[in-house]
C-alpha cells in the first residue's frame, strides 16, 4: 500500500509541475509544454532517466529483479512509469517487485519496548 501511495504522490507532483509550466507558458505567450517536457519530481529520490529507452530501463530492472536486488529494480520500473504510466510490462514488474519487497521487509507494528 505504501508503494502505491508514493507512486500516486509522484504522479500528482508531476501533474502539478506540468500545470505550473502550462500557466507560465500561457503567461509568456509561449507554446504549452507536453507532459514529457516537464521535469520528473524527485519525490522518491530518483535521478533523471539517462539510460536510454524505456525498453532498456525495463530490461535492466528485470535483470536486477532476477538477481534479487528488488530496491534497485523498483527504481528502474518507477522511472519508466514516471515517463509512461501505461507501460504494462513496467506496471507488472513493479507490482511483483513490491510484493517481493513486502516479503523481505514485512511490516510489523513497533511497540515502545521494541523501538529502543
Amino acid at each position: 500500500m505504501y508503494l502505491e501511495q508514493m507512486f500516486m504522490a509522484s504522479l500528482y507532483y508531476l501533474q502539478m509541475n506540468w500545470l505550473k509550466a502550462v500557466a507560465i507558458a500561457k503567461m509568456h505567450g509561449e507554446s504549452v509544454p507536453s507532459m514529457q517536457q516537464v521535469p520528473i519530481p524527485e519525490l522518491l529520490g530518483l535521478p533523471e532517466i539517462a539510460e536510454g529507452s524505456d525498453y532498456d530501463v525495463v530490461e535492466s530492472g528485470k535483470k536486477l529483479y532476477a538477481q534479487g536486488d528488488y530496491a534497485a529494480a523498483y527504481q528502474k520500473f518507477m522511472k519508466v512509469l514516471m515517463r509512461d504510466s501505461k507501460n504494462s510490462e513496467a506496471q507488472e514488474y513493479l507490482k511483483m517487485t513490491a510484493r517481493r519487497m513486502s516479503h523481505q521487509f514485512p511490516s510489523q507494528p513497533i511497540s515502545p519496548t521494541s523501538a529502543a
